[in-house]
């Protein structure tokens, strides 16, 4: 099984994020299998699982929680054409190719700027030795979710529009 996790830019441009069999970890932290630089994002803010056909999403105790389909969840099977989000970041989730035809999801409400400061806040007072400043993205900066996957999932040319 081969799943994919797709994002578009707000210009429409499509990135896909191949997952490799087993866990995949999504956060902040430089050690995560996606890392999604936001401040909307915990460190280790949720994991997917490939496991015996399945796709599993499981929060890892995020302070802003992990949705799919714009439910929160704990835990969740997930399936093709799933809407993932972490943070204020939306992925679609394409397994074996399908569906084939992604159009990018309807465009989030509203950045919440007091979210980003009281996750700043609880990160700050919750763990010092993760205080890079250089990983954190101040939350004004850069509101295109492209720009600070692009550097992790390589070069938006070699991606299927």
């Amino acid at each position: 099984m081969a799943a994919t996790l797709v994002i578009f830019s707000n210009s429409g441009q499509r990135k896909d994020i191949a997952l490799k069999s087993g866990i995949n970890t999504l956060g902040r932290r430089p050690d995560c299998d996606v890392r999604i630089p936001r401040m909307t994002v915990s460190r280790k803010h949720c994991r997917i699982v490939q496991k015996d056909g399945e796709t599993i999403v499981q929060d890892l105790g995020s302070a802003n929680g992990t949705f799919v389909n714009s439910q929160r969840i704990m835990e969740a099977v997930v399936s093709a054409g799933d809407l993932i989000s972490v943070g204020a970041i939306t992925f679609t989730l394409q397994v074996d190719g399908k569906p084939d035809n992604i159009s990018p999801p309807p465009k989030p409400a509203p950045h919440d700027e007091d979210a980003d400061n009281k996750a700043l806040d609880a990160i700050s007072q919750s763990d010092r030795s993760d205080s890079n400043p250089a990983a954190l993205v101040d939350p004004q900066e850069a509101q295109d979710p492209l720009t600070d996957l692009e550097p992790l999932a390589g070069d938006l040319s070699d991606s299927s529009v």
